[in-house]
């Protein structure tokens, strides 16, 4: 009997660590370029079964800003894993996702599928003196 339970418990675990190693893993890619008068930090906002949320918080060096959402470039790389969740943009064979604004000019919500391979880069602009 003692050995039956013993053969019992071994098998339930073994079931167990070998359903866990064969549940599907994703990974999101994020690569910043570097940017000229600024910095773009990313953090996770929250991560659910559709996809990924990111804040894209930006730091423009002193006398810049960014002109308008435009002037932000975030483009996927994986175009096998689109299920709609982040808003997409498609020109010229690239496929660039669109962020939403908030109410902080330099702070965007990021919303991307799983196993997203992004790149993200911003433009800044001098402003003007008058």
């Amino acid at each position: 009997m003692k050995n039956l339970k013993i053969l019992l418990i071994s098998l339930i675990s073994t079931v167990i660590l070998a359903s866990c190693s064969l549940m599907p893993e994703f990974n999101t890619y994020v690569q910043i370029y570097d940017c000229v008068h600024g910095s773009i930090e990313v953090q996770l906002k929250e991560e659910n079964d559709s996809g990924i949320e990111f804040y894209i918080i930006l730091h423009p060096d002193e006398g810049y800003y960014l002109k308008n959402n435009k002037d932000l470039y975030i483009i996927n790389h994986n175009e096998n894993n689109k299920h709609n969740y982040a808003s997409y943009s498609y020109k010229n064979n690239i496929t660039w996702v669109i962020p939403k604004s908030t109410d902080d000019k330099n702070v965007y919500i990021l919303k991307v599928d799983r196993e997203s391979k992004l790149t993200i880069t911003a433009f800044f602009t001098k402003i003007e003196q008058e």
